[in-house]
């Protein structure tokens, strides 16, 4: 611990993941609408178009560092299935942020994917080429 009581962790952790039909941040928080799926029932193929919400927490000496983030559709193999996107970004504190205070961060990614079978998918996210979180999701067919 620190002299004034924060921990200092060393790397970028991945407090949550979800999945929604929308999401977005403002003024530091996040807004989701429709979150929480798991299951995308429909007539196949179907596009995928949802939004996928994180929220980081970003110690104190790793603020305005740049890190790596890597999302990525996988199936039930864990073979990229769709797309995979990668990100640079680097966390600044507000103005008069207290010295040692991690810092929280929401964000929000689109997830757009044509998915031709049924079955399980996963949307991984990666810090800094390392899994820290994973939301998984079931495709099920349904008559035309």
């Amino acid at each position: 611990m620190t002299g004034d009581g924060y921990l200092w962790a060393d790397r970028i952790s991945l407090s949550s993941i979800l999945l929604a039909e929308r999401a977005q941040v403002s003024d530091g928080k996040l807004y989701v609408m429709g979150g929480g799926f798991d299951c995308v029932r429909h007539t196949l193929p179907v596009g995928l178009d949802a939004s996928l919400a994180l929220i980081l927490e970003v110690p104190w000496g790793l603020l305005e560092t740049p890190y790596r983030v890597q999302l990525e559709l996988a199936d039930a193999d864990g073979a990229v299935a769709g797309f995979r996107k990668g990100f640079e970004l680097a966390s600044s504190p507000p103005e008069h942020w207290r010295r040692g205070v991690p810092l929280t961060v929401p964000l929000v990614f689109p997830v757009r994917a044509e998915l031709d079978e049924p079955g399980r998918y996963a949307v991984r996210c990666l810090i800094e080429g390392e899994e820290r979180g994973r939301v998984a999701f079931e495709v099920e067919q349904i008559a035309a």
